[in-house]
């Protein structure tokens, strides 16, 4: 990311620049908000700022909201160039493993005052992890500002194929009365996988996706602190004791597929996906699935948290109307909040509206509620947040294990020399 600042990346804006300069001499009459739209969500996202639009500009009639469309590697360039040209967009769309380098670096204003000063708003309303993940943690530049507005979570859980374990007998974990074990998990994936006469497999119990929530359930944890960590913590004995029940669900046992998606499961080419989130209803749905589904908390170890991913929207330190610019974002996050739900089916950070969830969900089943019950798991936790290099050699090693190459044990210990290098080199705050 760093290279981003050094990169000369003028002739990408050229265009916006001129688009900016138009659009302030024919809108001199109302204050112009720009807001940067990450289009790497879905269209509905979009649909729903455009209702946001039309809905705060008839309370607001002086104020015009206007809409900057980019693709996510594009819109980080574009974040720099801007900047550096003094014509960055007020409101910006934001997620701490892509922004928060920025932050760091003074790029968005500090929402606290906006907080203190507004009677109507209050940040114990936001689930606490999403306060959590707006805030620079202590030590970095900038320790304690709020650098963003909570505004949509994403969480993980497992989603099932109620059919598939009707037909093995079983019950699925959504119907249990307790969170379900890593033992009823690997039971249940050994009898749903399907293996034909020729011994190849036609359908697997588990489809995998990532890994960290595994560790950290076992009672591990892969890094000292999950936001730009200073060294890692892989070789202990609970991440060993995950990675080899991951290595015998892959390699030996062969239950469970690697990195699989959506489609896998709603073609039934598994039974159990360890990555379903909101989006799974709509998109089995519309896959034409006639058979029956439910979502479940993560199984637990020590431990039966999930990983969630908050989005927000940042107010940039260049904004020429930082007031307008609060109020637009306050609307998305409470007056718009149960639209967002209605819209793109994704839980809302503001706690009043999210905690109803599954009454703004657009024709739910009866387990979406599932969600925001994860978001709510005390030993959910926020994704980590660190350069790619950091993130792309730890998956690395993981991947070795999952390959079956060597024991947990033996990857993970002659790993800590080579990770530790690479978060020395690439730290966010260098």
């Amino acid at each position: 990311m760093r290279a981003l600042f050094k990169s000369g990346l003028m002739s990408l804006v050229l265009a916006t620049l001129l688009l900016l300069a138009l659009t302030a001499t024919g809108a001199a009459q109302k204050t112009v908000i720009v807001h940067m739209h990450d289009v790497s969500h879905e269209p509905e996202w979009l649909e729903w700022l455009r209702a946001a639009k039309d809905r705060f500009e008839a309370l607001h009639p002086d104020i015009e909201i206007q809409f900057l469309t980019e693709t996510r590697p594009s819109l980080n360039e574009k974040l720099v160039v801007l900047w550096g040209a003094g014509e960055h967009p007020d409101v910006i769309e934001v997620l701490p493993s892509e922004h928060y380098y920025f932050a760091l670096r003074g790029m968005f204003r500090d929402l606290r005052p906006y907080f203190e000063q507004d009677q109507d708003l209050d940040r114990n309303d936001f689930f606490p992890l999403a306060v959590e993940a707006a805030t620079i943690i202590e030590g970095h530049p900038g320790s304690g500002q709020m650098w963003m507005m909570p505004a949509s979570i994403w969480v993980t859980g497992a989603a099932v194929n109620d059919t598939h374990f009707a037909e093995a007998g079983l019950l699925p974990p959504s119907r249990l009365d307790h969170q379900w074990t890593w033992e009823e998990f690997a039971e249940s994936g050994k009898k749903l996988t399907r293996i034909d006469g020729d011994g190849s497999i036609s359908r697997y119990g588990v489809g995998l996706q990532t890994y960290i929530y595994w560790i950290r359930n076992a009672g591990g944890e892969i890094f000292d602190r999950m936001v730009d960590p200073t060294r890692t913590t892989v070789n202990a004995p609970p991440v060993y004791r995950a990675l080899e029940f991951l290595q015998d669900a892959v390699v030996r046992s062969e239950y469970a597929l690697r990195t699989t998606g959506l489609m896998d499961f709603a073609t039934e080419r598994i039974s159990i996906f360890m990555h379903g989130g909101p989006s799974t209803t709509q998109f089995v749905r519309n896959s034409g699935a006639d058979w029956e589904w439910s979502y479940a908390a993560n199984p637990a170890d020590v431990k039966g948290g999930s990983e969630i991913v908050t989005l927000g929207f940042a107010m940039s330190s260049q904004a020429k109307n930082p007031d307008a610019t609060w109020q637009w974002m306050k609307f998305l996050v409470t007056e718009m909040a149960a639209d967002h739900i209605a819209y793109t089916g994704r839980p809302g950070a503001w706690g009043p509206v999210a905690q109803d969830y599954f009454s703004y969900f657009q024709d739910p089943t009866e387990w979406e509620q599932v969600w925001i019950d994860l978001i709510n798991h005390p030993d959910t936790y926020n994704r980590l947040v660190a350069a790619p290099e950091v993130v792309n050699t730890l998956n690395s090693y993981i991947g070795q294990v999952l390959d079956g190459q060597a024991a947990p044990e033996v990857v993970m210990s002659g790993a800590v020399d080579h990770l530790n290098a690479i978060i020395a080199a690439n730290r966010l705050t260098r």
